[in-house]
């Protein structure tokens, strides 16, 4: 059985993104990507993505606000992945609404 690869577009894209990775990849993992739907927030769209796949644990990988999710979605929930990538990921500690909402209350938790 091939491994999991969990693949998250950036928030104004889709499948299309990934599909040269995809064809490459499929040899390997059995790629799966993320579709948000009409989701309209980030924990609508965190649900959904982990709702992507069954299987016990998956690679994931995922690029501007995909990466950004992959990042905190690895903090929240570390049992479930065996590798996490974000490229170009939307970060920034020093925007207070990012922090607030999504990364702040994963750090605390990490280094506490």
């Amino acid at each position: 059985m091939k491994p999991v690869l969990l693949l998250l577009p950036g928030l104004m894209c889709d499948a299309a993104v990934w599909a040269p990775q995809v064809a490459h990849l499929s040899e390997h993992a059995q790629c799966v990507v993320a579709d948000y739907g009409l989701r309209d927030s980030l924990e609508a769209m965190a649900r959904q993505v982990l709702a992507s796949t069954d299987a016990p644990r998956f690679a994931m990988a995922g690029h501007s606000m995909g990466g950004h999710g992959a990042l905190v979605l690895a903090l929240r929930h570390p049992g479930l992945y065996g590798s996490v990538s974000a490229f170009s990921p939307i970060v920034s500690l020093n925007t207070p609404p990012m922090v607030a909402t999504s990364l702040a209350p994963v750090i605390v938790t990490v280094i506490a």
